[in-house]
């Protein structure tokens, strides 16, 4: 079994070995003698003379950092930082649990997973008020998280007890827990929601999960070139996954067809994390020190990006990559048609993960079924379109003016609700979720009508 050591300061008692990103910031925070204030958090504006900030850079962008430490006594750290991508400031914070690890963001943009490697849980965020909806309890060391295409289910990774553990996001619970490999860490879905494929840090290997049984169907070892796998991507038309390979420095390129490893390319120093554009052109690689831009057609580095890197996420538009430093209190901003930084956002804070909710169109309505029902009320109506949040309490619906009850979203293009009592007539059905109202056209009228009464009573 190959283990990946790193020094760490010692705070008295061993208790067992810690996540690698944990492990680096320690080590990074007492080297530099990081004073972080516990005062509010300073703005962009605030950021040190000479730094760049862009005024404006993606209008209706949010990204989520996790910040495991801090330099102060008052436990100012374990929380997620907000920061508008339109501005490049810091929007808001939320608490969350112990030493918050991986953030991913639901595919709806309604919920912030985080994972709490020390509270093995995981925090759930609803991201339109930035306030904790949730908490599931998961296995030891919670480590990465992952979404299907639908964000019906949460993949998290269980370092310590060498574990997935599947979440139904509906309800916020574990309904499945599959083994893999030692010290798993890194997860991503495929675009078609068919496997997870699994960082085995300790198994120098990739676990690939069929999600439709919850069970290992392939292992594709990274070794010898590839040692302690830690991070994945997977490119936007599902043929490659890109893992890091934090020992040896590199990069494994993974052919999902054959569930082999077609490429290695050696990037910097423990490679911890790992971001696809959306045109699939580019993997953008956190190192130690740096961030490597490849180039997927010939799996070649074509850039260096001097930063202190220990997490990267890309924008919708793959205009811009986010970069959390691991060594300081800052957010670095890459332009990705120059690979320079144009920006650096200060977070009070050291942060570790980052994650990008994407600008959210307002929902839309196509279909109903039925188009009518009682005035008294009680018409299970289904509801078909586009923009839906799948997240509890986040989709509600009106008739008219008047709310519906029993509103369930089983998918982000359906959802049902009971209609309210109204009078005759007929009315718009309206779909809110975080990102708007949906706009009335003819496909959203819904008719009340008096029932015909029974034959009896003729």
């Amino acid at each position: 079994m190959q283990h990946v050591h790193a020094p760490r300061p010692q705070r008295g008692p061993s208790v067992g070995p810690r996540n690698w990103w944990g492990r680096r910031c320690r080590l990074v925070a007492v080297a530099l003698g990081l004073a972080v204030s516990a005062m509010a958090l300073p703005t962009a504006a605030q950021s040190a003379p000479g730094r760049p900030v862009v005024p404006r850079l993606d209008p209706g962008v949010t990204v989520y950092v996790t910040n495991p430490l801090s330099d102060t006594a008052d436990r100012s750290s374990d929380t997620v930082t907000t920061l508008d991508a339109a501005s490049n400031t810091v929007a808001a914070t939320a608490r969350v649990g112990r030493f918050p690890n991986a953030v991913a963001v639901t595919p709806d943009g309604a919920r912030a997973y985080v994972t709490n490697r020390d509270s093995r849980t995981v925090s759930v965020i609803d991201t339109a008020t930035n306030t904790i909806v949730d908490r599931v309890p998961v296995g030891e060391s919670p480590s990465g998280v992952a979404f299907s295409p639908t964000g019906n289910r949460a993949y998290v990774t269980n370092r310590d007890t060498a574990t997935v553990s599947v979440v139904d996001t509906a309800v916020n619970a574990v309904t499945a827990t599959v083994p893999v490999g030692a010290r798993p860490v890194g997860v991503a879905v495929t675009p078609n929601g068919a496997r997870a494929y699994v960082a085995d840090s300790g198994s120098n290997a990739v676990s690939v999960i069929d999600t439709a049984t919850n069970t290992v169907t392939a292992v594709v070892p990274t070794g010898p070139t590839g040692v302690s796998p830690f991070a994945v991507a997977i490119t936007p038309d599902g043929t490659r996954a890109y893992v890091t390979d934090a020992s040896s420095g590199d990069v494994s390129v993974i052919d999902t067809a054959s569930n082999t490893v077609i490429a290695d390319v050696p990037v910097g120093s423990f490679p911890s994390a790992v971001a696809i554009t959306p045109d699939g052109s580019r993997a953008y690689v956190a190192n130690n020190n740096s961030v490597s831009v490849i180039e997927t057609t010939g799996n070649t580095v074509i850039a260096t990006v001097p930063v202190g890197a220990s997490g990267v996420a890309i924008t919708p538009d793959g205009t811009h990559a986010y970069v959390t430093n691991s060594g300081s209190t800052n957010v670095s901003v890459i332009e990705t048609a120059t690979n320079t930084v144009s920006a650096t956002i200060p977070v009070g804070n050291i942060q570790l993960g980052v994650a990008i909710a994407p600008p959210s169109a307002p929902p839309t309505i196509t279909a109903l079924r039925p188009t009518s029902g009682s005035f008294l009320g009680g018409t299970t109506v289904t509801i078909t379109g586009t923009g839906f949040s799948t997240a509890p309490g986040a989709t509600t619906v009106t008739f008219g003016t008047t709310l519906a009850t029993g509103v369930t979203c089983s998918s982000p293009t359906t959802c049902t609700a009971v209609s309210p009592r109204h009078a005759r007539g007929t009315v718009d059905v309206r779909v809110t979720t975080p990102a708007g109202t949906s706009a009335i056209t003819p496909a959203d009228r819904f008719t009340y009508t008096v029932p015909s009464p029974p034959r009896s009573a003729r």
